[in-house]
């Protein structure tokens, strides 16, 4: 499943960023059981009724605190998490049917395939990054207004509803391990020391 997500909508250098999470739910696939977890319910009275003890400081392990014991105690539900955050950029008038038909070329049954032989590896994040970077913009356009509050809050209320399911997977694309991008260089600060 490929799925909008509205906690990522945001202006960043002008334009316009908007995250889709990609959940890789066959379970035949390799990532299954990386992604298919157990989780609080957070429906369960237990969790809805809140905590009703004292927080002992003194105990900073989640294991042997009052409070990680109760949070222990928590029913549980399995439930698929996503597997990839990508963020597209977008004009500010996207049109959704558009927008739908980049993500379905984008996410096409081979990248599946190859996100979901690539995420088992250690050094995934050395492949999965360059590799989705590649991929076509969707557009280069920055933003106009300067209202990105009220343009966050449509956009989220246009596309709220976008989601499509995963294409059958595909045959993966061999990668090779490249750098990824991480932030500016470190200095030689003692160098600099006076």
């Amino acid at each position: 499943m490929i799925k909008f997500n509205p906690t990522g909508t945001h202006v960043q250098k002008g334009f316009l960023r908007v995250r889709f999470d990609v959940f890789i739910d066959d379970p035949t696939s390799k990532t299954y059981s990386m992604f298919y977890i157990p989780v609080i319910d957070e429906t369960s009275q237990e969790y809805l009724n809140g905590y009703k003890g004292e927080r002992d400081m003194s105990k900073p392990s989640l294991k042997t605190s009052p409070y990680g014991l109760w949070l222990a105690s928590l029913p549980r539900i399995w439930k698929i998490t996503e597997a990839l955050s990508y963020f597209v950029n977008i004009p500010e008038t996207v049109v959704v049917d558009d927008l739908m038909e980049y993500i379905t070329r984008l996410f096409d049954a081979n990248t599946i395939a190859t996100i979901d032989n690539v995420l088992v590896r250690p050094d995934s994040a050395h492949l999965i990054s360059p590799y989705m970077k590649k991929k076509t913009l969707f557009t280069d356009k920055v933003v106009g207004t300067k209202d990105y509050v009220d343009l966050v809050s449509t956009v989220n209320q246009r596309l709220a509803s976008i989601q499509r399911p995963l294409p059958a997977m595909g045959e993966p694309f061999i990668l090779e391990p490249e750098s990824i991008d991480i932030g500016a260089a470190a200095t030689d600060r003692g160098a600099n020391w006076e």
